[in-house]
């Protein structure tokens, strides 16, 4: 059981470095999204985004 903790530990250090490419912006995580989807993915997509600002006085102005 120790060896098992033990090479679990190592595999979950260690994947990230050997499995997945080095991401650090979302126009990089996009490009990577559109790289390897880019045979099977949807033509058209749209999203819906509901945003709840709110004034000086504590108002609430939701938008969509």
């Amino acid at each position: 059981m120790r060896y098992f903790t033990l090479l679990t530990f190592l595999i979950l250090l260690l994947a990230p470095k050997a499995f997945g490419a080095k991401v650090t912006t979302t126009d990089k995580l996009f490009a990577e999204i559109q790289k390897k989807y880019e045979k099977s993915w949807y033509k058209t997509a749209t999203n819906v985004q509901k945003t709840t600002n709110y004034d000086k006085d504590g108002n609430a102005k939701v938008e969509t």
